[in-house]
């Protein structure tokens, strides 16, 4: 659920990994961009939820479909 998610965002506050980096190529969405965001959920309130915010709305900006779930499973869980 949300909670799982967040923890899952969370974790791209410590850095991103390889295999994401590659998932990410070709979006609007940076590596660094990802780790400020992990960074900020993993601190809570308003920031958080504001970052979650952004990673969804990011997320949705992807236009090819296989790429925005791929991504969306590394970022949120199954």
């Amino acid at each position: 659920g949300l909670k799982e998610g967040r923890v899952k965002a969370a974790e791209f506050g410590q850095g991103v990994d390889k295999s994401m980096k590659e998932a990410l190529e070709g979006t609007k969405i940076s590596a660094d961009q990802l780790e400020k965001w992990g960074q900020s959920v993993a601190k809570g309130g308003k920031e958080g939820s504001a970052a979650m915010t952004e990673i969804a709305k990011a997320l949705a900006s992807i236009e090819d479909e296989t790429k925005r779930n791929e991504i969306g499973v590394k970022l949120f869980g199954r």
